[in-house]
Formats: structure tokens, C-alpha cells, sequence
């Protein structure tokens, strides 16, 4: 037997891509990350030196040392491992750090440079004491044809307004095409600092030549080792053997030189466009503004007015392809000139509070039904109130319906002509075969273009809830080995307490992948760490008299993570039929001191290849609040691919396992301030890579994968510095006067914008550092209201350079709905008896004396609405609650180059589940009543009548009212019962000599304390085989179970009635259904034998005895040709069990040429030849995805071969 490997020292690697240098001792087997290990305790360097050290892994890595020293280092024996091995001997290492290789980078990630106020473009350099440079310009005529969303470029290798670099093969294959021409070149001194990043400005300004438009190709190199200056003169075709495919980098950054700053705002009126001063930051007129499309044609063109603004009309926008609007060009009188880029995202403000809906269209529509989710063959009430954008009625326009399937396919469309006060109403009915799943309703006024509103409700086989079970916690924060605070309320939806119910409740521990929920699209933990959700079975006693229970327990600690966790609590009581309702709640989980957030500046995880890649890093406390946090560490990892292949022994072939070797790439420290993100820019090359940041002091960690290369992504959205907006009222009323507060970060100047999904108003303001109050003049064309956008704009000669130059806030300015809503008062006694027909009294307030006004009223089930938290339709909160901002502003701020460097002297030189048939009844109730739309009287007020089925529960009544300028809602509760419940849990179906026992309940809830017989009958295809009495002694609020027995006999349908009888002549009779079908799908036995004359046949009776008796059916046919029986396989075919569409096809196809019922011997006749054969085709339709393939048991299952599609087709 080989030996155990023991723990040891492998070896030493030294990264030197730091402004320090980092060394990591890779050990055997992964180390202990808790502090707890102490490994400095471990660990002895001479000379001396206290360094950061973290253990990740295998690694034990030490930061802080210095270049140009040689280091001892010591591992002495012992050193523990995560297993608790420890290192047999010591381990001593020296280490030589020369100086740091000279190097040449440009600094910043935008591409705009101030011209008035600008000291120029930062240089960054390690110990190097002289930089050659060149400048060259790209006209503005050609500047607009090669930006894209992520900037200017070229094909194949795609370059971006940012800094970065090309190889030498780059640079000249640019240089080849002769779109630049030379500016300046020379040489830049540097006054460099040992081993340390100096950062230069280059006096880019005053070297550009007035006239010269353009953009700006900044090239330096380190003067000692700069290609020769015929490289720069090459002209296409000639050859260069110095030069390769690939090489060294050559430091590259586009440039722009400008005192204009232009910010776009799209909104449905237009394009609006600002122009301001970056030196000053005031309104700049005079400005020319062209409006290019992508093919480059000029779509439009203005000039500023003396608000620095102009606007292009909204038809401009709507261009696609070739037309469509791509950017923006400016020029000014001194000859400045600015480029912004319409493609690229525009702002991301979702942390100012400006959700909501989608903001409003021209016409929308309110859809709702009455419901969440059908049964197949059930009825939908569709209801749809049509308005304008300010809320008023559209009563002249007709509507057109698409039904859509759960797959997107339309199921059926319907048209509705133009209704009053432009209400409609329309029942519609689903097929008892509809696919199971979401489907929609759309609402078209232009059946050719986008829908005005949509609604989607769930088709499922489903069974409603007899309880309502609520779980609350007084702990807002779980902490392991601490209570866990929580209790449950079971009530039965009759309206009596769920007393002596047995419940459960469960705790499972996950990764929360939201901890901070300001901190969108940022991630938490390391992204390589996998974690398997940990589920705690919590103790809970039954429920009390009263319905009550707690949970009592502690969190068991979970396993240790560098992710942050959360808690999925879910507690339930079960219903006398044994069904669980639950209820749930999440709740976070404090195991880490501090979370680090990452936020990568890309879209999908993907960047350009040879380009800085971007992120944000933020910091937050055990609260979730941003902290500052200095010294975290960080480090670019690539994530190299290496394969493996294997032979496969089946087939001789080949196949392949890969595994990931990580390779270090960079690494660093990076401070964060409390106040906002850290921006970490790293340049990457084509691969996979990995950022991890950690904290050494907590071994907090957090990381994320992504991928250079490629693919072009889409860049994510710029999220700007913040202005503190308030308003002094949640809402206002039309002409009232609304003070709008703002407490900025800086003085400047401001543009503030009302707008929702347009401009409504504009003014250009001067703020000061205290702040200002502004008011003004709310309007009605504001509809249900606006945002307050406060734009600030810092002058560039103010504050210090890496102080942000502009900040954004929003606040809601909503208008009082009042004047447009409707509220109705249902009014209804606290409880009614059941089967009887009942009138609601509505009463309407808000509507105009003389106003068309209706209402519909519909009556629900609470226990079928608590299956999809079912909300009461709102059309108020619809046209007139808080909207979405519906407007897009893009600028270039965020592209300002770092204007902080001092300037530097320079010398010029299978089986189906989304369809099929359901029960032909079911055991449990739907109860789901419809009424409307109703006339409301001039007094406001309407009556209702609704017929109550036999039914024990509480039913939901939702009013929707509507007239030209209001809408409305109303709700209540009413709980039905009889004062003494008799109630049978049955099984959805039963199988011939299947024995179910049924659950009985009995609960006095409003009767006469006393004696009550109940009598249970059943007919049809199962009997109840209990013979002992059912007399119960009933006290008041007593609830009483018992049970019987349900025997299945022969397939079809059985009836059970209870008739429930007690003090003072009480007496009620209930009623039930079940469904009794066969264990097995039909059966066919077929014998062929040769007949000879003068004899007879006879039936063999043994063949019979393994069948259910009544349940056989026999045909005899004749055939001169053995084995083509025609009545015998229309009747195995019309029987077949299964229902794939080829099998659907095989059964419907002979019926259309056989119509001959005869032929079917006694197969039952109720739905005819033809309905047999229409609802095969409407089932297989089902399946037809949008493409028109048909799916083998579902549309867009993929499992139907091509020749199966013709075959259903035909």
C-alpha cells in the first residue's frame, strides 16, 4: 500500500505586475483562510518586514515588498493545513527582486479631453526619464462612419475612444489605411521616481492647431526603445520585416480636444439635445448640430438656442437599418467639435427611484380577468378599459384580441367594435384539451402593430385551498445559533380558527444573490465556490384553539462561505384532507463582517479583447450600508482551458474532459470610499478571466468570471454621481405650485428637466453649494404625473480634479388621482348560507350625476386566488399610479480624461404535460362568478344579483368600475357557509377496486349545540362501503372528524350526497362528483382463425375473466383476406390509450373515410364522427409551434420527426 502524500511546500512564485511585488508559497493541500491560523507566526523575512499575507487555496501569499532587495524567507516546520496536517520540516527560500521594468501606459478609460481648462493627457510611466510621442488626427468627416457603441474603430481588431494599446502590427495596419495624418511628434521629459509610477500630462491642447477637427491618435513609447520614425511614414503596401503579427505593445489612446459637452435625452417628443461649456459649464448657443443615421445620410440639423438646446423632431427617431439615428455631431464658432454616440446605454437611474410601469403610449388598455389560473375547458372574463395617455376614455376605437398559448402561438383572435366609455367585456372559453401553462391576451388597436395591453393568466389542474395560513417573524435578521422568531395563523377560509391542525415548517439556507438591494448588478462571494442549499427541519407544535402555533428552534450554523447567504423559511398546517398550505418569507443570514461587491462595466460578462476592462467595487457593512475600506487586494487570474482526450471504447472514437489552470495576470491593492464605487481598469487580452478582491484582515472575498474577445456586447449602463432631489407633497393637484428641494455635492450650474415619457419643461439654474428650492406649476398634461430631473455640472476650473463634473437626481412628482378614481363600496353581510341566489348592493362615489359610469362584479374563491396571489384588478393605479421613467439621457462626462497630472516639458521633433385531456369532473369545486358590465344608476348606485352554488369558503368580490374620465375598484369578503359544515375530502379520481378513505368534517360554526346525524349515499361508479352511524354530538365552534370508505366499481362517474340533519329541524343537503377510470389504458385482444363451413364460433369465456366485468366489448367480423378486420381496427384505433400527434393522426385519419358508424361497433357515439375527428385536429394544432413544426407531445418539444410533420399536416 503506497504511503499517504504528506503536506508540504511545492514552490514559489513572485508577481511583479503590481506596483509591489507579491510572493505566494504554493503548498499540497489548501490552507486554513481563518485568522485563527496565524501563519505570520510561521513565516520569518530578512530583511524585516511586517507584510499582508492571505491564505486563498493552496496559497499562502505575502504583500509588501520592496524591488531592488533580496529577501530570506523562512517556512518554519509545523505550518498547518485546512486538514490539520502540518509541514514536517523547514522550508527556506531566497528571493531576488530586481527593479521594475521600465514601462509606458496611458491613463483614464474616456477619450475627452478639456480644451480651455485641460492640462493634458496623462502619461504614465515606471522608470523611464524620457517618452516619445506621436499625435495623429482623424477628420471629423470620417470620425462619425467608424464610432460604434463601444467606439472608434476598425475591423479586424476593433479600437475604442479609450486608452489601451495595439501591437506594433496593430498600429501599422491602422496606419496603412490612411485615415491619419501627422500633428506633432517628439519627445516628453520625466522626472522618474525609483521603482514607482510617475504620472506625466501631456499638453495635448497646445499642440493642436486651430481648424484641425478631429480625433486625436496619442502614441507613446519609452524614447530608449521607440520604433523608428519610418514607421510612421509608411505608406500602404510597403513592407516592414521589423514587424509581426502581434509584437510589443505600443501604449495608444484616442483623444477628442473640446469645450463642448452635449447631453441627449429621447424621449416620445423628440430628440432633445443640451450643449454646455466643459471650462464653465453654462448654456452654450450658437452650436451646430447635425443628427447622423447609421448609413451616415444627415437626418436633421439645428442649432442651440440661448438655453444651449435644440430638438429634433420624434418621426427622426423612428428610422431602422441604414436610417436609423446613430449620432450626434457638433461644432462650435471657436472651432470645437463633439461626437456623442446614440447607441451606446444610456443612464442607469434605477437607484433614484424611478420605477414603476412602463410609461404611458399614446392609447393603452387595462386587461384583467377575474382570475390567475383555469382549469382546461373553463371559462376567462376578459375585461379591457381602452385610454388615452392622460387617462381619459376612448370611446371610437375597436380593439382586436390575440389569445396566445403558453408557447407564443396564437390561439385565437377576436375583434370587438368600439365601446362606450371604451369598456369591453368578452367571455372566453377555453378547449378542454389546452395546453397547460401561461397564456395571454393581447390587445391590438392596430392589428399590424404593437399591443396597448396585455394580461396573462395560468391554465393548470389544480385544487383550491380550504386554508389561509400566514407566517410572520420578529426577526428581521438571522444569525446562526440564534432563535428563529417566527409564527404561524392557519384559519379555513370558512372564517373559523384552523384549531388542532398539525403543520411542518422547513429552513433552507442559499446563496442570496442580492444581499444589498441598492447595489443592482453588483455580485457577492467567490463565483468559484459552490454552494448546496442546506434544508433544517424546524419543530412547530400543532395550532391552537385560535389557529396559533410558533416555530421553535435555532439556526444551525451553516457551512462556512465566502458568499453571502439567505434563509427560505416556510411553514404550512394541513387541511382535514391532508393537503399542506404554506406560506414563505425570506430572510438574510449575517455570517460575514463585510460583503465586497464587484459590478463589471460590460454587459453578459464579455468585454473587447485588448481593451481596459472595468469594474466598480464597493464595499458594505454587516447592516448592508456602504463602508470605506482601505487596502483591499485584488488580482486578475486567467482562466487557461486545458483538454484532455480520452478513446472511447464503444466506438473507437475520441471524446474530451477539460480541466482550468489558473494563471496570475495582475495584482494590486485598491481603496474604497463609503460614499461611492472604486473603479478597478485592467487591460486583457483574447481568454477567460478572473477578478477576485478580498479583504485580508476578514478573509472576505468576492469574484467574477468573465471573457475577452469576440463577441461584441453590449456596454452596460453608466450610473452617474448623485444629487439629493425632494419634493414637499407625495401629490399634487393640477395648477398647484410644487417646491422642488436640492441638496447637491458641489455648486454649478443645473438643468432641470420635467419629464415623464416626454419633455415638458426645461430651465437652466445656478445652484449653490447650500442647495435651492425651486418651484413649479404642476400640469394636467403630466397625466399621472412626472420626474424631476435636476442635472448638476460642475465647472472644470472649480473643485479638485477627480471631483466628479456632473450628478444626477430624481424625484416623483405624482398628481392626485382623486379626481379621476372611482371607489366603490361593496356592500355585503358578514357571512351567507350557501345555494341560494343573493343581490350585492354597490355604491358608487367620485362619479359625475348624469356620467355613463358601469361596473362588473366578479366573486371568487379566495382559496382558488391564493394560488397565484391573485391581486384585485386596479385600473386606477393602472392609468394613474407612479409610471416608469420613459425618457433616455446619454452624455460623455463619464468620458472626461483625469485632468490631475502635472505637465511635463515636451520638445518638438415524453409524456405530455402542457396538454391532453382532463377529468370529465372534477371532485373539488371551482367557484369563480361573473356579472357585467352593469348600468350604475344616477344616484350611484348598482345591484348585483349572484346565484351561490354549493360552497364552504370565502369568496373574494372584485368591482371595476369605469366612466369617461374615472376608473375604480372595490373589494370585500364574504365568507359562505351553513352554520353546522358538513364537508368530505375526496381523491381526484378513483380506479375500479381502488378503496379511498375519505375525510369527514363536521363543524358547528353558527348552529345549535347538539346531536346531528349525517347519511352518506353514493351512486353510479363507486359506493361507500361504511355502514357505521355517523351521530355526532356537536358543541358550539366543536369541529368533529371521522372517515368512511370509498370503493371504485366500474369506470364512469359516481355521485355522492351527504344530508346532514340536527336540532330544530336542521337539515342540508351537499353534493359531490368523482371520477372513476381505469387502472390501465383500453386493452385490445385480437384472435384470427379460419372458419370452415358448417361450423360454429363460440366466445371463449376464460379469455373475459382478467377484464373488469362490463367493461369488455366484442366484435366479430368476416374477411376473405386474413387479418383485415376494417370494424376491429377502427375500434382499436378510436380506443388507442396513448396521444402522441402521431398517434392522434393514425386515430383521426381512417374516421375520414370510414363514417360509417356502424363500423365502430359500440364504441359510445356521443360526440359523433365528426366532433371525434375536430377535436384530434384542435389537440394537434396545440402542438403547431410558431415556426408551424408540430411537437410530438407539446409545441416545441423537438421530438417530432420531419416526416411525422407531414403526416399531421395531411
Amino acid at each position: 500500500t503506497p504511503a499517504a502524500a504528506t503536506f508540504r511546500f511545492h514552490h514559489l512564485s513572485i508577481d511583479t505586475s503590481g506596483d509591489t511585488p507579491q510572493a505566494c508559497f504554493h503548498f499540497s493541500e489548501a490552507l486554513d483562510p481563518r485568522a485563527e491560523a496565524h501563519y505570520g507566526d510561521y513565516l520569518a523575512v530578512e530583511p524585516a518586514l511586517t507584510p499582508a499575507i492571505r491564505a486563498r487555496g493552496g496559497d499562502l501569499c505575502l504583500a509588501g515588498l520592496a524591488y531592488g532587495t533580496d529577501y530570506k524567507m523562512t517556512l518554519r516546520k509545523g505550518l498547518p493545513a485546512r486538514s490539520g496536517a502540518r509541514t514536517e520540516q523547514d522550508e527556506t527560500i531566497e528571493v531576488s527582486l530586481g527593479d521594475r521594468p521600465s514601462a509606458v501606459a496611458l491613463s483614464g478609460d474616456g477619450f475627452i479631453l478639456p480644451r480651455v481648462k485641460g492640462k493634458g493627457l496623462a502619461v504614465e510611466t515606471v522608470n523611464v526619464s524620457q517618452v516619445k510621442i506621436h499625435v495623429l488626427r482623424m477628420s471629423d468627416r470620417l470620425l462619425p462612419s467608424q464610432i460604434r457603441s463601444e467606439g472608434l474603430g476598425y475591423e479586424p481588431q476593433a479600437e475604442t475612444l479609450r486608452g489601451g494599446s495595439l501591437t506594433r502590427w496593430q498600429l501599422r495596419e491602422l496606419l496603412a489605411r490612411n485615415w491619419l495624418s501627422p500633428v506633432w511628434s517628439g519627445t516628453m521629459d520625466v522626472q522618474p521616481d525609483h521603482n514607482r509610477n510617475v504620472e506625466t500630462a501631456f499638453p495635448l491642447p497646445d499642440v493642436i492647431k486651430p481648424g484641425q477637427i478631429g480625433a486625436y491618435l496619442f502614441v507613446a513609447e519609452d524614447a530608449a526603445h521607440a520604433v523608428h520614425e519610418s514607421f510612421f511614414r509608411a505608406k500602404s503596401g510597403d513592407e516592414d520585416e521589423t514587424v509581426e503579427e502581434g509584437g510589443d505593445d505600443i501604449a495608444t489612446h484616442w483623444v477628442i480636444a473640446t469645450d463642448i459637452a452635449v447631453t441627449a435625452v429621447t424621449a416620445a417628443d423628440g430628440l432633445h439635445l443640451f450643449a454646455r461649456s466643459l471650462a464653465s459649464a453654462d448654456p452654450l448657443s450658437e452650436i451646430k448640430i447635425s443628427l447622423l443615421a447609421s448609413g451616415q445620410d444627415v437626418l436633421g440639423e439645428g442649432t442651440t438656442d440661448a438655453g444651449g438646446q435644440v430638438v429634433f423632431a420624434p418621426g427622426l427617431m423612428r428610422g431602422t437599418g441604414a436610417n436609423a439615428p446613430s449620432s450626434i455631431v457638433a461644432y462650435g464658432p471657436a472651432g470645437d467639435f463633439a461626437i456623442l454616440d446614440l447607441n451606446r446605454a444610456a443612464f442607469d437611474l434605477s437607484d433614484r427611484g424611478v420605477s414603476g410601469r412602463p410609461a404611458t403610449q399614446a392609447i393603452e388598455a387595462f386587461l384583467c380577468t377575474e382570475r390567475g389560473i383555469y382549469r382546461p375547458g373553463q371559462t376567462v372574463e376578459l375585461m379591457a378599459l381602452l385610454r388615452d395617455r392622460v387617462g381619459k376614455a376612448v370611446g371610437e376605437t375597436p380593439l382586436t384580441f390575440v389569445l396566445r398559448r403558453p408557447d407564443g402561438v396564437e390561439a385565437n383572435r377576436f375583434s370587438m367594435e368600439a365601446q362606450r366609455e371604451g369598456g369591453f367585456h368578452r367571455s372566453v372559453g377555453l378547449s378542454s384539451t389546452a395546453a397547460r401553462g401561461m397564456w395571454a391576451v393581447e390587445a391590438f388597436v392596430d392589428p399590424s402593430g404593437s399591443p396597448v395591453g396585455r394580461v396573462e393568466f395560468d391554465v393548470e389542474d389544480f385544487v383550491p385551498q380550504k386554508l389561509k395560513v400566514t407566517l410572520e417573524t420578529t426577526t428581521p435578521v438571522l444569525s446562526p445559533g440564534e432563535p428563529i422568531g417566527a409564527t404561524v395563523e392557519g384559519a379555513f377560509l370558512y372564517g373559523a380558527p384552523a384549531a388542532g391542525l398539525a403543520g411542518e415548517a422547513e429552513l433552507r439556507i442559499t446563496r442570496d444573490p442580492a444581499p444589498v438591494p441598492e447595489a443592482k448588478d453588483y455580485r457577492f462571494g467567490l463565483v468559484e465556490e459552490k454552494i448546496e442549499d442546506q434544508v433544517q427541519q424546524l419543530t412547530m407544535a400543532n395550532a391552537d384553539d385560535q389557529g396559533h402555533t410558533e416555530i421553535e428552534d435555532v439556526l444551525q450554523p451553516p457551512a462556512k462561505t465566502t458568499a453571502p447567504l439567505k434563509a427560505v423559511l416556510s411553514a404550512g398546517l394541513f387541511d382535514p384532507g391532508g393537503r399542506i398550505v404554506k406560506d414563505q418569507i425570506e430572510l438574510p443570514i449575517r455570517t460575514l463582517p463585510l460583503l465586497i461587491g464587484i459590478k463589471p462595466r460590460f454587459a453578459e460578462d464579455r468585454t473587447p479583447e485588448d481593451k481596459d476592462a472595468q469594474f466598480d467595487i464597493r464595499v458594505f457593512d454587516d447592516a448592508r450600508q456602504p463602508v470605506a475600506r482601505q487596502n483591499l487586494e485584488w488580482r486578475l487570474i486567467r482562466e487557461d482551458h486545458v483538454f484532455d482526450w480520452f478513446a472511447r471504447r464503444r466506438d473507437s472514437g475520441r471524446t474530451f474532459y477539460y480541466h482550468v489552470v489558473d494563471r496570475p495576470i495582475a495584482s494590486g491593492n485598491i481603496d474604497v470610499a463609503a460614499t461611492g464605487p472604486a473603479v478597478l481598469t485592467q487591460p486583457v487580452e483574447w481568454g477567460d478571466y478572473r477578478l477576485v478582491v478580498d479583504d485580508p484582515a476578514t478573509q472576505v472575498a468576492t469574484s467574477v468570471r468573465f471573457h475577452a474577445g469576440w463577441f461584441k456586447t453590449a456596454e452596460s449602463a453608466e450610473t452617474p454621481d448623485k444629487v439629493s432631489v425632494t419634493v414637499d407633497q407625495a401629490s399634487y393637484s393640477p395648477g398647484a405650485i410644487a417646491r422642488i428641494r436640492v441638496e447637491p455635492p458641489f455648486a454649478g450650474k443645473a438643468e432641470l428637466t420635467i419629464a415623464g415619457d416626454r419633455v415638458f419643461e426645461t430651465r437652466a439654474v445656478t445652484l449653490p453649494k447650500e442647495g435651492a428650492t425651486f418651484n413649479v406649476k404642476v400640469s394636467p398634461d403630466w397625466g399621472a404625473g412626472a420626474y424631476a430631473i435636476l442635472s448638476l455640472y460642475r465647472p472644470l476650473d472649480q473643485g479638485r480634479a477627480r471631483d466628479p463634473v456632473r450628478a444626477i437626481g430624481v424625484a416623483w412628482l405624482g398628481l392626485d388621482p382623486k379626481p379621476h378614481t372611482l371607489d366603490v363600496a361593496i356592500e355585503t353581510p358578514d357571512k351567507v348560507t350557501p345555494r341560494q341566489r343573493i343581490v350585492i348592493p354597490l355604491k358608487l362615489d367620485g362619479a359625475a350625476r348624469g356620467e355613463p359610469t358601469y361596473v362588473t362584479l366578479a366573486a371568487v374563491d379566495e382559496g382558488v386566488l391564493q394560488l397565484t396571489r391573485f391581486h384585485t384588478p386596479d385600473p386606477a393605479d393602472f392609468f394613474f399610479g407612479k409610471r416608469r421613467l420613459g425618457i433616455d439621457i446619454r452624455d460623455d462626462y463619464g468620458r472626461l480624461l483625469d485632468n490631475s497630472a502635472a505637465v511635463g516639458p515636451i520638445r518638438e521633433g415524453g409524456d405530455t404535460t402542457l396538454g391532453g385531456p382532463s377529468l370529465p369532473v372534477t371532485s373539488t369545486r371551482t367557484v369563480a362568478l361573473f356579472a357585467g358590465p352593469v348600468t350604475v344608476g344616477p344616484e350611484g348606485t348598482a345591484q348585483v344579483e349572484l346565484d351561490i352554488p354549493d360552497f364552504e369558503g370565502q369568496l373574494r368580490l372584485m368591482a371595476v368600475a369605469y366612466n369617461r374620465d374615472a376608473v375604480g375598484r372595490g373589494e370585500a369578503k364574504l365568507i359562505v357557509r351553513d352554520p353546522v359544515i358538513a364537508d368530505l375530502a375526496l381523491p381526484r379520481f378513483l380506479a375500479p377496486d381502488d378503496k379511498a378513505r375519505l375525510a369527514v368534517q363536521l363543524h358547528n360554526t353558527d348552529g345549535v349545540a347538539g346531536n346531528y346525524h349525517l347519511a352518506l349515499t353514493s351512486a353510479g361508479a363507486a359506493r361507500i362501503t361504511d355502514d357505521h352511524p355517523l351521530d355526532y354530538a356537536l358543541g358550539t365552534s366543536e369541529r368533529k372528524l371521522d372517515n368512511v370508505m370509498l370503493e371504485g366499481l366500474d369506470e364512469g362517474i359516481a355521485s355522492i350526497t351527504a344530508d346532514l340533519t340536527g336540532p330544530d329541524g336542521y337539515a342540508v343537503h351537499r353534493e359531490w362528483q368523482i371520477a372513476v377510470r381505469g387502472a390501465h389504458y383500453p386493452m385490445t385482444v385480437e384472435d384470427t382463425a379460419l372458419q370452415a363451413p358448417g361450423t360454429a364460433f363460440r366466445l371463449d369465456a376464460p379469455k373475459l375473466r382478467p377484464f373488469v366485468p362490463g367493461s369488455v366489448t366484442v366484435s366479430l367480423g368476416y374477411s376473405a383476406f386474413g387479418g383485415i378486420d376494417i370494424p376491429s381496427l377502427l375500434q382499436s384505433l378510436y380506443q388507442y390509450p396513448y396521444g402522441c400527434t402521431e398517434q392522434m393522426s393514425s386515430v383521426a385519419f381512417p374516421l375520414l373515410y370510414f363514417r360509417d358508424p356502424a363500423l365502430l361497433g359500440r364504441v359510445p357515439q356521443n360526440e359523433g364522427l365528426r366532433a371525434r375527428v375536430q377535436t384530434a385536429i384542435d389537440t394537434i394544432l396545440d402542438r403547431q409551434d410558431a415556426s408551424g413544426l408540430f411537437g410530438l407531445w407539446r409545441a416545441g418539444d423537438g421530438e417530432a420527426s420531419p416526416w411525422l410533420n407531414v403526416y399531421a399536416l395531411d
